[in-house]
């Protein structure tokens, strides 16, 4: 240990990042198995429901899906800007204390990637399902309850990942600040 190591306050050390995988399920059990996805896959299957069994709701189906798409477009916008606004505040200090996290910035901006690939693939499943629905009006239940439930669960997943998304960067601001404030104490310990 450095001399400057043992006179620091313990307020002032780094924490030593975690060394775990990125979830306990591998890379991409931690996509299928959290918490937005999970919370999709039955939204899906239930307003997929909708329209597939009840005739008023059929008949309304086309704009809703048109809404879908539009919305995930939004949230696709909105999360490249939330990328950048990340990227604005990866410092050198904050990028060193990311690199020690398994995964690295890589890892850190993962989720936000997955967004939008889920976003974007939903805003063409949608307008799809919008432009195929009147054609499949007559059609089995089940090919109407996955023309509607696919972009309904899309459409739910972006939404829920993008409240996890704020909930991350939030964590990253935190972090972000208290690393700011550790270099601070840091810094005036080093000066005559």
């Amino acid at each position: 240990m450095s001399d400057d190591a043992a006179t620091a306050p313990d307020e002032a050390r780094l924490p030593a990042g975690p060394s775990r995988a990125w979830s306990r399920y591998g890379r991409w059990g931690s996509v299928f198995r959290s918490a937005d996805f999970e919370l999709s896959v039955p939204v899906g299957i239930g307003l997929g429901a909708l329209p597939a069994w009840i005739k008023a709701v059929s008949e309304g189906t086309v704009p809703v899906l048109i809404a879908f798409g539009s919305a995930l477009g939004g949230i696709a916008a909105l999360v490249v800007v939330a990328i950048t606004l990340f990227v604005a505040i990866v410092t050198p200090e904050y990028l060193v204390m990311m690199e020690q996290v398994q995964g690295g910035l890589r890892g850190a901006v993962r989720p936000y990637y997955i967004v939008v690939l889920v976003s974007m693939v939903g805003l063409l499943v949608s307008f799809g399902a919008a432009l195929t629905w009147p054609a499949i009006t007559g059609q089995a239940v089940w090919i109407r309850w996955l023309t509607f439930g696919i972009p309904a669960f899309l459409t739910s997943w972006g939404i829920l990942g993008t409240v996890q998304l704020v909930a991350l960067g939030n964590f990253h601001i935190e972090q972000r600040a208290r690393l700011a404030e550790v270099l601070r104490q840091i810094r005036g310990l080093q000066r005559p």
